[in-house]
């Protein structure tokens, strides 16, 4: 069975001549995974394309999904192979066997309380540990014989770099697989006693690895917690689905922010009520056992709140010095820069005298989606300015002409 892969990935590799290059250098027979990726944001169907284990070269055509879903095995997986390439941004994969089942994680019930945010909100899990997701069952399904012991060592290697990358239930369990894995081999009697001495080292680093992560007085949790929020901090698709969200919803931002807020409230133990206590948290997701997709939802709340948690106290109310005063560009969306560098354009054009400027400037606001203006009744915006600014020397009917000729 034959498919082929065409999509960007993250990085949008096909449009380069590196993609091309390296699409090239792609033998026929060369193993691949297949991995699904529910939670992708652009395409809940989508079918990863991996070499190596970790590095992902691309995606499945969209059309083709429906007929692979069927053989990836409990994890979401499939092994595969290159079968060809047209020698420029398209190579064909080949899946020669049924997936080998996998045992998975016991399924658990929902430790936290459903997140508020919905599902569009979601945060997408990191590349390490979508690829960490893949190669940890890998070798937890090897049927270990002396003939694999490369591939195993191949696997574990790209595996040791991913091993604490999370404080999720799901990579304890994997952990713990992969660890025992390696035992079993250490055990084998392997008449290469170099790859002899090489399962050995992976296997006590391994070890050491779980061991650091238990050492309570070094507060590894809190340095992984720590870590892998800087990673997600950086990135702004987050910010930018939150503000879409608040912008479609009929509630403002600052209601938004106080569901997140009374989420960590309801928390059922008093660590994690305070989401500025990292330590604590960290410590207590872990105790806890979160699932990987409960502990994205609480960087995604933790990274919300440290943006807006402010949108209800001082700058809302610095904002709102009566009950209309810039209400409608609190409720769009924007973020608090935005909303600021439109506020001190708006400040200005309120304080000259001349309509069309005046007119101008709110013809682009809305245009931009800070307010909305009536082209019927522009006259009930005008009047909110005039009560919260004082525009000087503009009169309501001029006002009106300006506003016709600058929207037309």
């Amino acid at each position: 069975m034959t498919h082929s892969e065409n999509e960007n990935d993250h990085f949008d590799l096909e449009r380069t001549q590196a993609a091309e290059e390296f699409i090239k250098t792609l033998q026929n027979g060369e193993p691949l995974i297949l991995a699904a990726e529910p939670d992708n944001h652009k395409d809940c169907q989508a079918i990863a394309v991996y070499k190596d284990y970790t590095r992902k070269v691309g995606y499945i055509k969209h059309e083709r999904c429906k007929d692979i879903k069927p053989l990836l095995d409990a994890t979401g997986l499939c092994d595969a192979v290159v079968s060809g390439n047209d020698g420029h941004l398209t190579f064909y994969v080949e899946i020669p066997n049924a997936p080998e089942s996998v045992v998975l994680p016991t399924q658990r019930a929902r430790v936290l309380p459903e997140s508020p945010l919905p599902q569009d909100c979601a945060l997408a899990y990191s590349d390490a540990e979508r690829a960490l997701q893949i190669v940890a069952p890998r070798i937890a399904a090897l049927k270990l014989t002396a003939d694999n012991i490369k591939t195993l060592l191949s696997m574990a290697e790209r595996y040791m770099p991913l091993s604490a990358v999370s404080l999720s239930y799901d990579d304890d369990y994997w952990r713990d697989r992969v660890l025992q894995k390696l035992r079993e081999a250490t055990k084998m009697k392997l008449p290469d006693e170099q790859e002899k001495q090489q399962v050995k080292q992976l296997y006590d680093q391994l070890r050491n690895i779980t061991g650091d992560l238990h050492r309570a007085h070094e507060h590894p949790q809190y340095q992984v917690f720590e870590r892998q929020l800087t990673q997600l901090r950086a990135q702004k698709e987050l910010f930018e689905k939150f503000e879409k969200y608040v912008s479609a919803s009929k509630d403002g931002l600052s209601e938004a922010v106080g569901r997140l807020q009374t989420w960590f409230e309801e928390m059922p133990r008093v660590e994690l009520r305070n989401t500025k206590d990292h330590e604590s948290l960290a410590e207590t997701l872990s105790y806890m056992g979160v699932s990987r997709r409960e502990l994205y939802d609480v960087y995604a709340a933790v990274l919300l709140l440290e943006k807006y948690e402010n949108v209800t106290d001082s700058k809302e109310g610095e904002m709102k010095k009566n009950d209309r005063q810039f209400g409608f560009m609190m409720r769009s969306g924007h973020s608090d820069e935005e909303i600021a560098r439109a506020m001190e354009g708006l400040c200005v054009a309120c304080g000259s005298s001349n309509a069309h400027t005046l007119a101008r400037k709110l013809v682009e606001l809305n245009n931009e989606g800070f307010i909305q203006i009536s082209d019927e009744k522009p006259g009930d915006v005008y009047s909110e300015l005039c009560a919260v600014f004082g525009v000087p020397n503009i009169k309501d009917k001029a006002f009106r002409e300006a506003w016709r000729k600058e929207r037309n």
